[in-house]
């Protein structure tokens, strides 16, 4: 049988720049007048954005030697969940301020494919 493994909850963690590119000048908006509502003028397009997310999935190898009956293509799913979101104030001390779970919600449906499923795990699941 071949070795596969599996993983829960491992934190991913991914980086977006506000650009209208990315995002659609709507949700740019939204997030420049969050901040602004927030109390920080000066946060505004291009500035980055910090998605926390959790991974669970699975991964198997599959099996190609030994009898064909015996063998079976690899196969793994890895789901990402959004735990939060919060926008970098680029201050040089850390400070990032949480953003509302409605807004999050639709800045991680919207950069899902291109960003936070782009993440590498690295070593956590073997």
């Amino acid at each position: 049988m071949a070795k596969g493994y599996s993983w829960k909850d491992v934190e991913v963690v991914a980086y977006v720049d506000n650009e209208v590119d990315v995002l659609g000048k709507e949700l740019v908006n939204k997030l420049i007048k969050f901040a602004k509502d927030s109390g920080n003028e000066e946060w505004g397009e291009d500035w980055p954005i910090i998605i926390y997310a959790k991974s669970s999935g699975y991964y198997d190898p599959g099996k190609y030697y030994g009898p064909w009956e015996d063998s079976y293509p690899e196969e793994g799913d890895d789901e990402r969940e959004l735990d939060r979101m919060t926008l970098d104030m680029c201050d040089g001390k850390g400070t990032e301020i949480d953003v509302t779970q409605d807004l999050a919600e639709e800045v991680f449906e919207k950069v899902l494919e291109s960003h936070v499923m782009e993440v590498e795990l690295g070593d956590c699941c073997e």
